[in-house]
């Protein structure tokens, strides 16, 4: 017999592609505030992952010769996660989720990170 709560515990302990796109969304309009996670910025990294803090969000996006290429993974600090390479049917790369306008605001906040 499965147990219907242990079911949804484990659907609640991640993250959708959906819930990322909307973090995002957020930082473009400006009702979540992003911040660099690490000492060196966006053009410092040049190519690699760079982290970012939303809220209560780490979000890892991949800076490809200083262009964003695709998001890696985001954690919340209750555990929950999405990651590229637990994509469903249903989902993708939050990044190219974002509307043509969404993605140049994003690209103008990371290189002012």
């Amino acid at each position: 017999m499965i147990d219907s709560r242990a079911e949804g515990s484990a659907a609640q302990a991640s993250l959708t592609c959906r819930d990322v796109v909307q973090v995002l969304r957020d930082v473009v309009l400006g009702r979540l505030e992003m911040t660099r996670a690490g000492e060196r910025s966006w053009d410092e990294v040049n190519a690699g992952l760079f982290l970012v803090h939303v809220g209560n969000w780490t979000l890892a996006i991949y800076n490809d010769a200083e262009e964003i290429d695709y998001c890696e993974w985001c954690l919340d600090t209750s555990g929950r996660r999405w990651s590229l390479d637990s994509l469903s049917p249903s989902g993708g790369d939050p990044i190219q989720l974002l509307s043509t306008w969404e993605h140049a605001v994003l690209q103008q906040i990371l290189r002012t990170l």
